[in-house]
This record gives structure tokens, sequence and C-alpha cells, in this order.
């Protein structure tokens, strides 16, 4: 009887381990991932479960045939590494994540990250050890230099934040703010700085914009902040480092390029979440636009001198290249006509720009009939400190009407006065020598540079009338540099009303030739060191936000800043 006895050929005995090693692929691939969720032991931002939650649970989430993350048994050699940090996650995979860190952001972080008394500005579990940050002139990746940006803006400057809507973006898994930042040097005594005729104020400097926190919905971690300035036109995508080591969660949800005017709102790449190799600390250089804008704005603050004397409050709302739109608060004032047979009229009309016919704004000798009233020239006697600015009104209507003595608004130009509602030698209503580094919300009359009706007097000339300028007007203002001639003047209001209808976020209310003249310094303040600015009353195209003769309350301004923000970000 025979036995067939098989050939072995050269080939089948390479083909028997790889068989195996094919299985041992197979079975490795197909295994189920284990991922281990683990809460920290106390978060305010736990959206639900507790202690047990800790508890390892198992999910398959094959991805292209691949497991989220490695298989048990790829895991249990790659426990022999060098153990690695990492973002613990949260038990926060809803769309209530978002709510709950922008409620957060309001509540605890925001209001301390520049507040002195503070001594830590930042939340660590807020934040993802990676996170990236951008703006205009910074690039950081790493909570370390991100806490670092924070700490180095508190050193150097006196911050005030005012947040005046959030929103959240399901879409781009952010929350997103918008703010006014008012930056004042240390070191600068906040009561004033002397000067040749007296003290000025300390120079301070206004950026507005608006924030994108990029949020991971598995973590409910902080992975991505990126600010846009209305002065700065940034590219919507992050800088290639960054791009490269992960592209910001929630960037696209500013929309466009950052600035005031601009955007077209598409998403683009910024939402791509791939790459996990976020370099643990990266600082760019500054970027040359934005250095620029900071360099010439401080620069035009710090020549544009303030005297340190009562005058009217405002919020800057909206520091676009050119101009600010500014929420006033309520204060009295005493106004009178203007002449045109004076030597001031005669001085500062030059170079034309009025008719020919009449008073023209940068003249006028309406201020010797209201320096005799307000140093006692009423029949109660009473007199008040001097404050700044003058203010010149060109054309009918263009402060309001109303007030005491006064009916109508004339239609000729007027001088006013703003009366600080005190009498000379009387208490301050506030601390004096508090600078414009901390800009308050306008609420109107009881502040400084905000008289009470209480205060007004019976003027003995009767060219001379007192009003109450109502709180809460929209303005936007331009400056004008030197002595403010005619056609200086005249010049910047047409330039005002160009660029805010360029731009499309205010619009005026009054027409061309109405405007409002302010004027900060005495005459012996040199021409290149003097303050003025042209004004011309707006209101916001979208959401509102007080007007010409709003309310300015706090909904209205978040009215108007939130609807700023979907206008921007859809």
């Amino acid at each position: 009887m025979m036995h067939r006895v098989p050939i072995r050929k050269s080939g089948e005995r390479a083909r028997a381990p790889a068989s195996q090693q094919q299985q041992q692929q197979h079975q490795q691939k197909h295994q189920p991932a284990v991922v281990v969720i683990r809460p920290p032991s106390s978060s305010p931002l736990l959206a639900r479960g507790g202690a047990g939650a800790a508890a390892p649970r198992a999910a398959a989430s094959p991805s292209r045939g691949r497991p989220v993350v490695a298989a048990a048994a790829a895991a249990a050699s790659a426990a022999q590494a060098p153990p690695q940090q990492h973002d613990p996650p949260l038990l926060l995979a809803d769309p209530c994540t978002l709510a709950a860190v922008r409620d957060r952001l309001l509540r605890d972080e925001l209001p301390r990250l520049f507040d002195p008394s503070a001594r830590e500005p930042l939340s660590p579990d807020l934040y993802a050890e990676h996170v990236v940050f951008q703006d205009p002139l910074a690039s950081i990746a790493g909570f370390p230099l991100y806490r670092l940006n924070v700490l180095a803006i508190r050193a150097v400057f006196d911050v005030s934040l005012v947040t005046h809507a959030a929103v959240v973006r399901e879409r781009e898994s952010a929350v997103v703010t918008r703010w006014t930042m008012t930056l004042a040097p240390k070191g600068v005594p906040e009561g004033g700085l002397p000067f040749l005729t007296g003290r000025v104020r300390r120079p301070s400097l206004a950026v507005t914009g608006a924030s994108a926190y990029g949020v991971d919905r598995a973590t409910g971690r902080v992975v991505s902040h990126v600010d846009t300035w209305d002065s700065v036109p940034m590219r919507r995508q992050p800088d290639a480092l960054l791009r490269g080591a992960r592209a910001p969660i929630g960037a696209s949800a500013l929309g466009g390029d950052g600035a005031v005017g601009s955007g077209d709102g598409e998403d683009g790449d910024d939402d791509d979440r791939s790459g996990s190799s976020t370099p643990r600390a990266l600082l760019l250089p500054p970027r040359p636009r934005g250095l620029l804008d900071v360099a010439r704005r401080a620069l035009r603050a710090a020549l544009a001198l303030t005297p340190d004397l009562a005058t009217p409050r405002y919020d800057v709302l909206v520091a676009a290249p050119r101009y600010e739109v500014r929420r006033y608060a309520s204060f009295a004032l005493a106004e009178t006509d203007m002449r045109s047979d004076g030597p001031l009229s005669s001085l500062l009309s030059l170079g034309g720009g009025g008719d020919g016919r009449g008073p023209t704004v940068a003249g006028g000798d309406g201020f010797n009939q209201l320096a005799g009233f307000i140093f006692g020239g009423n029949e109660e006697g009473r007199k008040w400190d001097m404050t700044t600015p003058v203010l010149s009104d060109a054309g009918a209507g263009a402060s309001g009407s109303g007030g005491q003595g006064a009916a109508d608004k004339p239609a000729a130009p007027t001088m006013a006065f703003v009366l600080d509602g005190e009498e000379e030698g009387g208490q301050e209503e506030e601390e004096r020598g508090e600078g414009e580094g901390e800009k308050r919300r306008a609420a109107g009359g009881g502040q400084k540079g905000g008289a009470r009706p209480a205060a007004f007097a019976t003027p003995k000339d009767p060219a001379v009338r007192t009003r109450v300028e109502p709180g809460g007007r929209l303005w936007a203002s331009i400056s004008v540099p030197g002595w403010a001639l005619q056609r200086d003047v005249t010049r910047a209001e047409r330039a005002l009303r160009a660029a805010l209808a360029r731009d499309g976020v205010a619009r005026a209310v009054t027409p061309p030739g109405q405007y409002r003249l302010l004027r900060y310094n005495d005459p012996l303040t040199p021409p290149q060191l003097r303050r003025n600015e042209v004004l011309v009353a707006v209101e916001f195209c979208a959401g509102g936000g007080g007007g010409a003769a709003g309310g300015g309350d706090g909904d209205a301004d978040s009215a108007w800043a939130e609807a700023l923000l979907a206008e921007r970000g859809a």
C-alpha cells in the first residue's frame, strides 16, 4: 500500500508564517477599543454624572476600519512608554457645553482677567494644555505662554475690559464675545501729568473687537482663542505653524478678516480639528500690521492732550482705524449763539469752509458770555469750575432741543460749556484725577461731568441758556489736528461720513453740515498737541443700540452687539 507523501515546495514554507501574521493583524484590527473617561474630582462644568461616572467604558467607533484609540493589546504595550500629559476629558458632550462655558466666561473668567486684586487671572481647568491664541499682534500655543501673555499685559497696563455680548455658535463649536478694552500705561499718575498750562490726563487706548473661544466638546475645554480688532484687518486663516499644529476650533465664527466693515462669514478650513501635534510652547514674532496699528494709535493718544478737568463720560463701542463710535452719558450744559464779528471768529475761520454769510462753527465769540455765566454771572451768584471740552454745534437740531430757557434749537451755530454740577469749592461727586483708563458704562446723570438740574442757575445774560443733554446718544468721532480751522473741520466731517458709509456699522442720522465740534485745550497749547474732534450723530445699522436719541441701556447695548456678531459671523 502506497502512501502519498506531499512534496513541499520552497514557497510554501514561507507562506505559513505569513498566514499566522495576517490572522494576528486581523484580530488586533477588529478588537474593540477601550476608552477611559476620567472626570475631574470637582468641576463646575460637569453636566451630569458624579464620582461613579469615572468607570471605564468600552466603545468601538471605527473610522475607515480603525478604532478611535489603540486596541487593548496595543494599549497594554504602550503603557510601558513614558507617561504623557493629557487634558482630562469632562462629561460634557452635549450642546449645553457651550452655554456652560459661556456662562463661566462671563461670570468668573473675564471679570478677573485684568483685575489687579486677582492673583491668578486664568482658570487652568478651563483651558486645554495646548490652547492656541491668535490676535492681530501675536500668535501663541500652549497654556503657559497663554497665561504669560495675560500677565505681561497686566504688568504694563491698567486695563478695563467691558463685555457687551456673548453668543454661542453651535456649528463652529465656539463662544463669541464682543468687548471694549481700554489700556492706560502703568507708572503714569492717574491724577494727570504736569504741563505748561496745567495738568493733563494720562493717555489711554481703546481697543474694540470680538473673541472666539473654540471649545472641544469631548472635554469641555477651550482649545483656541482667536481675537479680532475693529482697527486691524486680519486674515481668517491662522498662521502656518499654528495651522500645522492644530487649526483653531471656532475661528470661523468671527467671519471675514476681523476688521470693521469686512467679513464674508465663510468657514473655510478654520474648523479643521485634525492634527494632534500641537507644540507645548510656541510664540511667533509680532505681526507688522498689528504692531503699526498699536504704535500709530498710541502715538495719537499721547499727542492729543486732554486737560485734567471735568468732562462728559462716554464709552467707546467701536474703535475703527479712523473713527470711534461712542455712547455718551447725560450731562448739563450752558450754551449761547455764536457770533461772527469777533477776533476769535476771524482767526479760526481762516481757510473758508463756511458759506461766507454767517458764523462758522470753528469761530464764534460766545466764549466770553459763557465764561461770565459760570464765574458768577447768574442771579444766584453760583460759580462752577472750568470744564472741557468746549462744544460747538452746527446746524439746526444738531444737538437736540429742550431744556431751560430754550423751547426750540436755534438754527445758528451754538457754543456750549459743560457744567459739572458743583459750586466752586464744593464737594466733588467723584474722586478727582480718575483717568480715562477706567471707563465706566454710561448710566446717565450724577457722574463727573454730568450736572444735576438742581445745579442750574438763572443767567443774567439773556443770550445764555441751560439745558440737559440726554444720555445714551451715539456719536461717531474723528480727530481734527492743529487749530481746527473751518476748512479742516469741514474736511473731517466729510471723511467721517464717507468712512461710516463704507464700513456699514453705523449710519449718520443727520444730513451733511450738521455736526458737533469738540475743542479740549486752551489757546496756549501748541497745535501739534491739541485735541479736537468732529462728532456726527449716528445709529447702528443692526440691532438698534440707542441711536441718536436712544436710551442706551444695557439691553440695547447687548442687542446691537449681538446683532453685529450675528452679521459678521453668518
